[in-house]
């Protein structure tokens, strides 16, 4: 039954892009992301299998959205050195944690 709340992410990607291309970036990523913390709080209580399945669903379609906004909005945000400098920040304490 989950594997049918993963094309809630499908649908995201593409309203994530539909809303970066014609709404604008900050509304829909404060939204969504709202949207995200709800059905967050919506799985602290279960009711039935059925809304389980509705709130995973909505949840992976709002992170959809936000991930997809959020791959449009940095590289508009930050230089190209710096985004590099972050990259092999995070990539030398990756390879360190991995020894």
């Amino acid at each position: 039954k989950l594997s049918l709340s993963s094309v809630a992410a499908i649908f995201g990607s593409l309203i994530g892009f539909l809303c970066a291309s014609y709404i604008g970036r900050l509304i829909p990523l404060r939204l969504f992301s709202v949207l995200t913390l709800t059905c967050l709080m919506g799985l602290l209580v279960c009711i039935s299998h059925s809304v389980t399945l509705a709130i995973v669903s909505a949840l992976k379609l709002a992170e959809a959205v936000v991930n997809t906004l959020l791959w449009i909005i940095i590289p508009e945000s930050f230089a190209t050195c710096l985004r590099a400098t972050a990259v092999g920040f995070v990539n030398g304490w990756g390879k360190l944690g991995g020894v």
